[in-house]
């Protein structure tokens, strides 16, 4: 699946996850966050969605890259939506997922939202980098 990512065959990524399923093989997230990936290479933020709404569990590698999808086909609506969901989904947003955020806010023209994401993203990053050092 990582192979037609990098191939920039979406099509094929989706449709090896799906045989795996058919031949009871249980995907995982690397399989699932690869398809992803060939998605969001691709701005195919609807197929993105629905690979991301299978996922047993995600984590911040798929909802980056379903963000990123969203953003990169315009639907900056749901970048924001998957973002405003990662609490539930017990995903801690990252340097990259804020990053993503700002871009959909930017894309939809949500400067208060922006600007707010941007001091989370102070408080929140600033405060790892001080424990990291």
């Amino acid at each position: 699946i990582s192979a037609c990512e990098k191939a920039g065959k979406w099509q094929h990524a989706i449709t090896l996850l799906t045989a795996m399923t058919a031949d009871l093989l249980l995907p995982d997230q690397i399989s699932f966050g690869a398809a992803i990936s060939a998605c969001q290479r691709h701005s195919q933020w609807q197929q993105a969605l629905g690979l991301f709404s299978k996922l047993p569990a995600a984590d911040e590698v798929s909802c980056s890259a379903v963000m990123g999808a969203c953003v990169a086909g315009g639907a900056w609506t749901w970048a924001l939506e998957v973002w405003q969901h990662t609490d539930e989904l017990n995903v801690v947003s990252n340097e990259v997922i804020y990053g993503i955020a700002v871009a959909a806010c930017s894309q939809g023209q949500q400067w208060p939202l922006a600007l707010r994401t941007l001091a989370d993203v102070q408080r929140c990053c600033m405060a790892s980098l001080a424990g990291s050092r």
